[in-house]
């Protein structure tokens, strides 16, 4: 199987994971007397079966993505330097604040318009990075 199915397949453990841990929280107490919806000792075992599952799987794609980790180390700083950008300040010129309605002047040394910039730059980086660990992901096995 390749990386590409092999990720799919973990986000499909990881939300089979994320019910069966629901099923548990949510069905464990009945009240005394009433049937109990679901076998509670079963699903732990099967939760721990597919974690057990899950890890093996995230073993082997770390193994396999060893080449390209860099490449998803930077795709994360990335995004996350695009999230910093999107959260500064640009405001400039005169604004009311307050509940005086007080007037205050801003100047922005960072504009909109570096901002922006900044972020389309980041973005495509991001987007030739993933494209090349789309190929990758699509051209390497795992077993």
């Amino acid at each position: 199987m390749n990386i590409a199915k092999a990720l799919k397949m973990k986000n499909q453990l990881i939300n089979e994971i994320n019910k069966l841990k629901a099923k548990v929280k949510n069905h464990n107490s009945v009240v005394k007397g009433n049937e109990h919806t679901y076998d509670i000792p079963k699903l732990l075992l099967q939760l721990e079966a597919k974690s057990q599952e899950l890890v093996k799987l995230k073993v082997k794609l770390t193994q396999a993505n060893a080449m390209v980790q860099d490449k998803i180390y930077e795709v994360g700083e990335l995004k996350s330097m695009i999230t910093f950008y999107r959260e500064i300040s640009v405001k400039q010129g005169k604004v009311n604040i307050g509940y005086n309605n007080e007037l205050v002047a801003y100047e922005a040394q960072f504009k909109q318009r570096d901002k922006d910039e900044a972020i389309e730059k980041l973005e495509q980086r991001i987007m030739k990075l993933q494209d090349e660990l789309d190929a990758f992901n699509y051209t390497t096995s795992i077993s």
